[in-house]
Protein backbone atom coordinates (compact mmCIF):
# COMPACT_ATOMS: atom_id res chain seq x y z
CA UNK A 1 0.00 0.00 0.00
CA UNK A 2 1.49 3.16 -1.34
CA UNK A 3 0.93 6.08 0.68
CA UNK A 4 0.77 9.63 -0.71
CA UNK A 5 3.92 11.82 -0.33
CA UNK A 6 2.91 14.93 1.65
CA UNK A 7 3.27 18.31 -0.23
CA UNK A 8 5.49 21.11 1.01
CA UNK A 9 3.61 23.85 1.12
CA UNK A 10 4.99 27.00 -0.83
CA UNK A 11 4.71 30.11 1.15
CA UNK A 12 2.84 32.89 0.16
CA UNK A 13 4.30 35.62 -1.45
CA UNK A 14 3.58 39.22 -2.23
CA UNK A 15 1.84 40.08 -5.56
CA UNK A 16 5.28 41.83 -6.31
CA UNK A 17 7.49 38.89 -5.42
CA UNK A 18 5.82 37.01 -7.63
CA UNK A 19 7.01 36.13 -11.08
CA UNK A 20 4.17 36.11 -12.93
CA UNK A 21 3.31 38.36 -16.00
CA UNK A 22 1.31 41.70 -14.83
CA UNK A 23 -1.76 41.05 -17.22
CA UNK A 24 -2.15 37.53 -15.38
CA UNK A 25 -5.87 36.65 -14.18
CA UNK A 26 -4.79 36.37 -10.43
CA UNK A 27 -7.06 38.19 -8.01
CA UNK A 28 -3.63 39.39 -6.08
CA UNK A 29 -2.78 41.40 -9.35
CA UNK A 30 -6.14 42.93 -10.41
CA UNK A 31 -6.35 46.77 -9.98
CA UNK A 32 -9.24 48.72 -8.48
CA UNK A 33 -10.09 50.13 -12.09
CA UNK A 34 -10.25 46.28 -12.68
CA UNK A 35 -12.88 45.60 -10.16
CA UNK A 36 -14.78 48.54 -10.86
CA UNK A 37 -15.26 47.78 -14.52
CA UNK A 38 -16.21 44.14 -13.94
CA UNK A 39 -18.60 45.41 -11.53
CA UNK A 40 -19.79 48.25 -14.02
CA UNK A 41 -20.22 45.72 -16.38
CA UNK A 42 -22.24 43.49 -14.57
CA UNK A 43 -24.10 46.23 -13.60
CA UNK A 44 -24.92 47.43 -17.29
CA UNK A 45 -26.01 43.33 -18.05
CA UNK A 46 -28.47 43.64 -15.27
CA UNK A 47 -30.01 46.91 -16.11
CA UNK A 48 -30.31 45.35 -19.47
CA UNK A 49 -32.20 42.04 -18.35
CA UNK A 50 -34.21 44.02 -16.23
CA UNK A 51 -35.66 46.64 -19.10
CA UNK A 52 -35.88 42.75 -21.46
CA UNK A 53 -37.98 41.38 -18.65
CA UNK A 54 -40.16 44.52 -18.02
CA UNK A 55 -40.67 44.83 -21.57
CA UNK A 56 -41.98 40.97 -21.88
CA UNK A 57 -43.47 41.80 -19.30
CA UNK A 58 -45.62 44.60 -20.65
CA UNK A 59 -46.26 42.46 -23.90
CA UNK A 60 -47.95 40.09 -21.69
CA UNK A 61 -50.03 42.47 -19.75
CA UNK A 62 -51.41 44.14 -22.99
CA UNK A 63 -51.98 40.41 -24.46
CA UNK A 64 -54.08 39.65 -21.51
CA UNK A 65 -55.78 43.14 -21.43
CA UNK A 66 -55.92 42.40 -24.96
CA UNK A 67 -57.66 38.81 -24.31
CA UNK A 68 -60.06 40.55 -22.03
CA UNK A 69 -61.66 43.56 -24.05
CA UNK A 70 -61.39 42.11 -27.10
CA UNK A 71 -59.25 44.19 -28.44
CA UNK A 72 -58.80 43.81 -32.12
CA UNK A 73 -54.77 43.72 -32.35
CA UNK A 74 -54.91 40.27 -30.56
CA UNK A 75 -55.70 38.10 -32.88
CA UNK A 76 -52.74 39.87 -34.29
CA UNK A 77 -50.06 39.04 -31.58
CA UNK A 78 -51.68 35.26 -31.46
CA UNK A 79 -50.73 35.39 -35.41
CA UNK A 80 -47.24 36.48 -34.74
CA UNK A 81 -46.49 34.14 -31.91
CA UNK A 82 -47.67 31.27 -33.48
CA UNK A 83 -45.26 32.10 -36.64
CA UNK A 84 -42.54 32.26 -34.98
CA UNK A 85 -42.92 29.25 -32.65
CA UNK A 86 -43.36 27.69 -35.71
CA UNK A 87 -39.47 28.75 -37.20
CA UNK A 88 -38.02 26.33 -35.26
Amino acid sequence: CQKAKPQAKTARLRPWERSEPVGSSSPYDRSTAAYVRDLSTLAARWCLIALHLSSMRRLFHRLVAGMSTGHFLFPYFLNCIFFFSDLK
